[in-house]
């Protein structure tokens, strides 16, 4: 037996997205869905992630103002 495994990540590239994304692909025959979290440092997520400057994740970062 062969099952459909689909991986997004969540919040990409906005939270609302991945609820609706998710709903849609278990309504479309996805049979398990894997969720990824958006690591700190973008190019961990891979090269997608890292070229867009817009979708860049910025957690703990402080203003050093």
């Amino acid at each position: 037996m062969k099952n459909l495994v689909a991986y997004i990540t969540t919040g990409y590239p906005e939270k609302s997205f991945t609820v609706d994304l998710a709903l849609a692909l278990g309504e479309n025959g996805v049979d398990t869905l894997e969720l990824g979290v958006p690591f700190s440092d973008p190019v961990a997520d891979g090269p997608l992630i890292e070229k867009r400057p817009c979708c860049r994740w910025s957690f703990n970062r402080k203003s050093k103002s």
